[in-house]
C-alpha cells in the first residue's frame, strides 16, 4: 500500500515550496510557456474515450499509458505526466501501459517521483523505447505543492492514497497552474477500466478525485469541460462539443443498444 503522506512535516515543506517559489519557477521555466492561454486537450486512457472536435484544442496531455491513445487519434501528446509507480511495473496494470508506449514519443516528460526514482524509470522508459524530447523530474512534495497552489484549501496531494488526486487529476490541476485557457478531459471515469485492457481492472484515487473534479466545478466553471455524459452529470462539469465522427459512433451505438 502507498505511503499516507499526509504528516506535519510533509505540510510544512509543501508550505515552503510555495512560499519559495524557486522549484516551482524552474518547473514553468521548463515547459516555455507552451500551455499558456491555451485550450488543452487531457487525455485519460479510460475505455471508450470520446474526443472533443480537434477545432476545440490545440495542446494534447497524456498520463502514463495514453500516448497509446493519443496515438490511436493522430496525436502526438506534448507533455506526458508519468508516475513512478507506473515504472515498478510490481502491477499487471503497469505493464500492460509500459507496453503500450513503445516505439511513441512525448514532446516534453514530467516524471512524478512517487514509487521510482527518475534514473531507474526512465531506463525502464528507454528500454521501451519511449522517446520524450525533454524530460523533468519532480517529487510528491512538489506535486502536493502544484496542487495547493491552484486549488488553495486543498491538501489533495497528501494524505492515504485514496484520499489523494490521480496522476490524471494532477495532469489536470497542472495545466491549469500552467496557466491553459481551458481544458478538456476525455478518457476519465470514475468507473474502473483501461481501453488498453481487456480485463475489467480497478479505479483508486476515487474520494480525491471527485473531491477535486467538484472543486474544478466551482471555482473554473466552463474553463473545465468533459466529453463523457456521464462524468460531467455526476460532477456537474461542462459537457465538451465533440467531433463529427464521434456523434456518429454514439448515435450508431445507441441504436444497436437502445
Amino acid at each position: 500500500m502507498p505511503p499516507d503522506l499526509k504528516t506535519p512535516e510533509a505540510a510544512l515543506a509543501v508550505e515552503d515550496l510555495i512560499e519559495d517559489r524557486r522549484q516551482l519557477d524552474r518547473l514553468k521555466r521548463w515547459m516555455s510557456d507552451d500551455l499558456v492561454d491555451r485550450n488543452c486537450l487531457i487525455l485519460g486512457s479510460a475505455p471508450e474515450p470520446v474526443m472533443p472536435s480537434p477545432r476545440r484544442y490545440s495542446r494534447c496531455v497524456c498520463i502514463n499509458g495514453s500516448p497509446w491513445v493519443a496515438a490511436r487519434h493522430g496525436l502526438v501528446p506534448d507533455l506526458t505526466v508519468i508516475a513512478g509507480y507506473t515504472t515498478r511495473v510490481e502491477r499487471e496494470v503497469s505493464s500492460q501501459s509500459l507496453e503500450r508506449l513503445r516505439g511513441l514519443r512525448t514532446s516534453r516528460l514530467l516524471f512524478v517521483t512517487a514509487g521510482n526514482e527518475f534514473e531507474a524509470g526512465s531506463a525502464v522508459l528507454r528500454e521501451r523505447g519511449f522517446e520524450s524530447g525533454s524530460s523533468y523530474a519532480a517529487d510528491p512534495l512538489m506535486r502536493a505543492a502544484i496542487l495547493e497552489d491552484t486549488l488553495r484549501g486543498s491538501d489533495s496531494g497528501l494524505g492515504k492514497r485514496d484520499d489523494r488526486v490521480s496522476n490524471g487529476l494532477f495532469a489536470v490541476v497542472l495545466a491549469l497552474w500552467l496557466g491553459a485557457r481551458k481544458v478538456t478531459l476525455a478518457g476519465f471515469s470514475l468507473a474502473g477500466g483501461h481501453s488498453y485492457i481487456g480485463e475489467e481492472t480497478p479505479r483508486f484515487h476515487v474520494d480525491g478525485d471527485v473531491a477535486c473534479l467538484k472543486l474544478l466545478a466551482h471555482r473554473y466553471g466552463s474553463r473545465v469541460t468533459t466529453t463523457n455524459p456521464t462524468l460531467a452529470a455526476e460532477i456537474g462539469l461542462q459537457l465538451e462539443p465533440v467531433s463529427f465522427a464521434q456523434r456518429l459512433k454514439r448515435r450508431i451505438k445507441d441504436a444497436v443498444t437502445g
